[in-house]
Order: C-alpha cells, then sequence, then structure tokens
C-alpha cells in the first residue's frame, strides 16, 4: 500500500493559483443537499456535479503528513484511513481550502497540502482496487470528500467506478438547466476583485450563523422538562428578591408587578419559556437568533454588518478595515424595531443606509473613522463591521457578557477573517481584544498585553501583526482599542481614543487618493508618507531658537517633497452633496491683516489633530505639491497666503 501511496504523491501537483479549485462549492452544495433530503434525485445531481468538475479539469485538496526525514528532506503522503467494515483505506480531500484549513484546525496538525486533478485521484483509486482483486493489495482505496464536516461524503470503489463510467461516456445525465443551485447573476461579478469562492464561503458562513442560536418565540410552551430545569433553577434562590436579580443579571427584564407572589409566577413563567426557546440557565445572559415572528432576519454574518459590509458576497471587496465590537445588545425590545424595518428593507432590495444611531458609540465611532480618512454615514466598500459574539439579548443593552460566551463564535470568527482576509482588524473593548487575539493565534492576549493594565498597554502599545490560517499563510494587523462608549469613554476619555487611532493612521500606509481636484486619477500617493520629514521641519521652524536654520530646514523639506511629487491635504466644504470642484469652499483662516489664509497640511494625523474636518459636508483633498503650488502662484486659489499644520 505504501508503494501506492507513493505513485498517487507523483501524481498529485500543486497548483500555484488553484484556479483550478474554484467551482468544488457546486459539489459541497450537492452533498449538503444530499444530506438534508437523502433522496435518490440529490445522489445522481451530486454525481452530475462530481462530473462536471472532472471534466473542467478541477482539483482536490490532498492534505499530506510526514512520515520521514533523512538528509535528502522531509518525505509526506496523502493522509489515509482504513474502514475495516467496508475493508476500503479512504484517502482525505478536500474541495476547498476553508474546509482543509477547518479540518487541519480542529485536529490540531501541522499539514501541507497539494491539489490534484480529481480524475488522477479517481483513476490511482482504480489501479489499486485492481491491484486488490489480483491480490497485490490488502484493501480497496476510495475517497472521503471534506471529512470532519456535517457534510463529509464517501466515494467507495464502486462509486469512483461508477462516476469515471459517467466521465468516459458521451452523453451527460443532466443538462445545465435542470440543476437548481444559486448561479450569481451578472450584477454580482461586476468587478475585477470578486472571487466566486469567497462569496460561496460567506454565504455558507452566514448560513451556519443563522443557526448558531435558538430562535426565541414567545409562543412556544415550555415542556415538563423545561417547567422542572426552571423550578430546579428557581429553588436555588429562597429569598425572591435574589431570584429576580439573578435574572435580571441575565438580561432576562421583564416588568415586575406589585404583587411579590405575580413577579415570582411570571418570572418562572418567562424563564421556563426561555428555557423551551434554547436558553441554557447557567449562562451569563440570555442570547438567541435575531427573530421577527419566528423568522432569522439577519442575512448577513451579523447584524451590525447591515452599517458597513452589506452585501459582501455580491462583490467581495478588499477589505481594508474589519471592525470587530462585543455583541448587538438587545434586539427584542422596541426601541429597535425602526431598525428591524430597515433590515427588511435591505434585504428586499432596496437601495437604503441605515440611519447611523444616536448613541455614544454610533457618534462617537463616526468621529474616530474620520482619522482613518473614513466617512461611516455612507456605505464604505472597504469597511466591515461585526460583533464577535452573534447572539442577540432579550434584556439589558450591556453589562453581564462573559470571554467564555463569546468564544462559541470563535470557530466562525476564525472562517470569517479567512475569508475577508482584512488588512486591519479593530477591537473595540478588553475583551473583544483578547477573543480576537486568542482566536487567531491560538496563544494567550497576555503574551501581547504584557502584565499592566489594559489602559498602560494601549499607551505603549507595539505594532502586532497576526499570523492565521491552516499554514499561517494570512496576516492582519491587529489593533486593540478601547470602547468608545458610555462606559469605555468613562474608563478612557474620547481625547485618548483619539490618540490611539491617530497612532494607527500613522502606522498604516496611506490611501490612494479618491477626490481630486486639478488632477484625475494622479498617481498613487505613497509621497505623502513623505511629508512626515516636512512636518518634523514645520514643528523645528517653530521651537528652534536659531530661526534662519530651522526656516533653512524647512525650505529643504519643502523643496524636497516637491520635487518628489509629494502631496498636500487640503480640507474643503461643500455646498451640495457631490463635491464637484465647482462646489467647493476652502477652509481658511484671517491672519493679522484680515487677509484670508489657506489652511494646508503635510500629514493626515496633523489635519486630524487641529480638527474634525470629515464631519457632515467636508472632505480633505490630496493634491500633488507642484500642481497645487503652480495655481497658487496662478491665483487661482483665493488667498495670498497659506498656514501649513495650523496646531
Amino acid at each position: 500500500m505504501l508503494a501506492v501511496l507513493a505513485e498517487i504523491n507523483l501524481i498529485a501537483y500543486h497548483q500555484d493559483a488553484c484556479a483550478e479549485i474554484e467551482g468544488n462549492e457546486d459539489i459541497g452544495d450537492a452533498m449538503r443537499l444530499l444530506h438534508e433530503t437523502n433522496s435518490p434525485d440529490d445522489f445522481t445531481r451530486l454525481m452530475y456535479y462530481l462530473d462536471r468538475q472532472i471534466k473542467s479539469d478541477r482539483c482536490f485538496i490532498v492534505p499530506m503528513g510526514k512520515i520521514s526525514s533523512d538528509e535528502d528532506g522531509d518525505k509526506f503522503k496523502p493522509l489515509t484511513v482504513y474502514n475495516p467494515k467496508v475493508n476500503h483505506t479512504f484517502m482525505t480531500v478536500f474541495t476547498n481550502f476553508y474546509e482543509f484549513n477547518k479540518a487541519a484546525r480542529e485536529k490540531g496538525l501541522q499539514l501541507k497540502c497539494t491539489t490534484s486533478p480529481i480524475k488522477n485521484l479517481l483513476e490511482t483509486c482504480v489501479q489499486v482496487n485492481a491491484q486488490v482483486q489480483s491480490g497485490d493489495a490488502p484493501a480497496n482505496m476510495g475517497l472521503v470528500i471534506n471529512p470532519r464536516s456535517d457534510e463529509v461524503f464517501y466515494l467507495t470503489a464502486e462509486m469512483i467506478e461508477l462516476v469515471l463510467e459517467v466521465v468516459n461516456s458521451e452523453d451527460d445525465e443532466f443538462s445545465a438547466d435542470e440543476t437548481s443551485t444559486d448561479e450569481i447573476s451578472a450584477d454580482e461579478t461586476s468587478t475585477d476583485e470578486f472571487s466566486a469562492e469567497k462569496s460561496q464561503a460567506y454565504k455558507n458562513l452566514v448560513e451556519r450563523a443563522k443557526n448558531q442560536y435558538p430562535v426565541y418565540d414567545l409562543k412556544v410552551k415550555p415542556s415538563d422538562a423545561d417547567k422542572q430545569k426552571t423550578r430546579d433553577f428557581a429553588d436555588k434562590f429562597n429569598d425572591k428578591q435574589k431570584f429576580w436579580d439573578a435574572l435580571k443579571a441575565k438580561g432576562l427584564t421583564w416588568t415586575q408587578t406589585s404583587n411579590d407572589n405575580t413577579t415570582d409566577m411570571w418570572a418562572k413563567n418567562a424563564l421556563s419559556k426561555a428555557i423551551a426557546c434554547g436558553f441554557d440557565p447557567n449562562d451569563a445572559v440570555a442570547l438567541f437568533a435575531p427573530t421577527v415572528d419566528g423568522v432569522n432576519i439577519c442575512d448577513e454574518i451579523n447584524l451590525y454588518t447591515y452599517w458597513q459590509g452589506f452585501g459582501y458576497a455580491k462583490k467581495t471587496p478588499k477589505i481594508k478595515y474589519l471592525l470587530v465590537a462585543q455583541d448587538w445588545g438587545n434586539f427584542f425590545d422596541a426601541g429597535a424595531d425602526s431598525f428591524k424595518d430597515t433590515v427588511a428593507k435591505m434585504n428586499a432590495g432596496e437601495n437604503i443606509f441605515p440611519a447611523v444611531g444616536g448613541d455614544p458609540t454610533s457618534v462617537n465611532l463616526v468621529k474616530l473613522f474620520e482619522i482613518l480618512g473614513r466617512d461611516i454615514t455612507q456605505p464604505c466598500e472597504d469597511v466591515f463591521f461585526t460583533n464577535f459574539c452573534l447572539g442577540y439579548r432579550l434584556g439589558n443593552n450591556g453589562g453581564g457578557m462573559t470571554k467564555k460566551l463569546m468564544m462559541r463564535d470563535a470557530e466562525l470568527f476564525r472562517e470569517l477573517c479567512e475569508i475577508l482576509e482584512p488588512e486591519n482588524i479593530l477591537c473595540l473593548g478588553k475583551i473583544t481584544s483578547e477573543c480576537v487575539y486568542e482566536t487567531l493565534t491560538g496563544e494567550k492576549f497576555a503574551k501581547a498585553s504584557g502584565d499592566g493594565t489594559y489602559n498602560d498597554f494601549l499607551d505603549n502599545r507595539p505594532q502586532i501583526v497576526l499570523q492565521y490560517g491552516a499554514n499561517s499563510e494570512l496576516t492582519s494587523n491587529f489593533y486593540p482599542l478601547a470602547h468608545c462608549g458610555g462606559m469605555g469613554t468613562a474608563m478612557r476619555p474620547l481625547d485618548k481614543q483619539r490618540e490611539d487611532w491617530l497612532k494607527i493612521a500613522d502606522e498604516i500606509p496611506l490611501d490612494a487618493p479618491t477626490e481630486w481636484w486639478w488632477k484625475k486619477n494622479p498617481a498613487e500617493g505613497e509621497e505623502l508618507a513623505e511629508n512626515t520629514r516636512l512636518a518634523v521641519a514645520v514643528a523645528g521652524s517653530l521651537n528652534e531658537l536659531d530661526g534662519q536654520k530651522s526656516w533653512n530646514d524647512f525650505l529643504a523639506a519643502l523643496s524636497s517633497c516637491s520635487k518628489a511629487g509629494g502631496y498636500v491635504l487640503v480640507p474643503v466644504y461643500s455646498a451640495g452633496k457631490t463635491f464637484q470642484p465647482d462646489d467647493f469652499q476652502f477652509s481658511f483662516m484671517e491672519n493679522l491683516d484680515g487677509e484670508k489664509v489657506l489652511e494646508i497640511f503635510a500629514t493626515r494625523a496633523d489635519i486630524a489633530a487641529v480638527r474634525s474636518v470629515s464631519s457632515g459636508k467636508a472632505k480633505v483633498l490630496i493634491v500633488e505639491m507642484r500642481e497645487f503650488f503652480k495655481k497658487f502662484l496662478d491665483g487661482d486659489v483665493p488667498c495670498k497666503e497659506m498656514l501649513l499644520n495650523i496646531c
């Protein structure tokens, strides 16, 4: 058998781009459907998809385990498992990298992998099975597809022969129009970055997230067992008020009446209904799916995603900023009704955007994201919001959440990151930062944060790059932050939090310019990073005692940046909504003579330190220095002086 496995190893080869794997999600969907229905028609459909992928020269992912090491290097073989009941040795294969990565993590293995055409693998199994018939091999060989998943499927020797018989025939058993899969529409492939594999993986993840928490429906009648669980829980508290306080601590806040006995019975009845819906009374808070009339209305990974990230599966854009908060809060009170209506309309295809809430967290987030050059009062294609915890509370909006409860969704969050591949992960709050760090690295956050307080860590935060994925092939910049809500700003004032975000802005490469004044689609604008020298020179000219020397340093830096194609940041305002050049109004100050002085800045940190220039109808234009100065000298700018880095 080892000789046969070595032969398989020779047949398998690695595809750099692995484009041959895209499309295998059809196989995964058919496997899942077969598990749900167990119908002959769906079994035939699965065979059809295997046939179609084989004829398209698609590949399976084959995990490779190390068998030995010598002076010539490590030697690997495909992973196999023997099933004595059917006398088969099954070789492990996967339809996509997400399934492979998940299995590797669950098994705790460091695996290499290769890809091999599906047809080659099937034909090799046939060769082995022929050797079994002749007595030269001990057991038949088959394939086990996507093991350690709910849709695992075994291709036995008999099935392999059936598949190859169909593949080698001239007629297909199905025509394309007979397949009832969800095809991706033309508008979902409108960008160059669109990935069908990521789109399907995200859709699958959303479906799993929908089943992560129970549906809460007050119409559910508690069973006798549920009632007994409620009595057992209530019997722990002889004091009625203590029992009621315990319910409130779990977020199960129902209106108390004046009658203690009525209150106690109502609380017990409500708790028993919650238990019947799936709530565990040992949990710190009651968490359920976001349901209206018994239907889960969230068609994204999280309701927070309706603010930023909505419709990711249609375009799969590159995500620059992934914001991770703790949990969404109470979905079931009347205060969320307007948002529920918005979600329903967005799900129905209406082109609307959720109104930004007036709560402190939302208001402050808008201000903080301005530092990164993002106006999150509008959809930002490269920004994605989610909560780490995907459950929704019944009672209080805050308090009571535990790390244990949050980590229930760790696997889903890890897979979300592997799909999005965010450039930067921004975490609101200590517990969220811990969960994100430990989920993606497998290490305790204490190793990153040290032994001091969280505030001390934020004051001295190093740059942290997370490596994750089955082979640590993915990287994201990791930014732990304070929560910007009421309690978070009480622990770390908003001014200090602004400093934290300014530090991020300094560490992240600046964006390619998005708004241009005189020049359309110029260079990418990395030269703006060189402007830090200019900013230092400006500071020196204000602080140095030797005025002439500092002035000369400033002129040298200004000349150098201008010759290098550097840029300046120009705050502008618009009377309209489109920010067309004709609508621009510059930001002026007055000098001692009452003349207009134009404000310009060298770096984003400087402009953010002075004022919130992106609030309301304000923008920051990134303009090439030489072009800007030329327009200034030509009189196109309505002022006589420019003031650089006012502070």
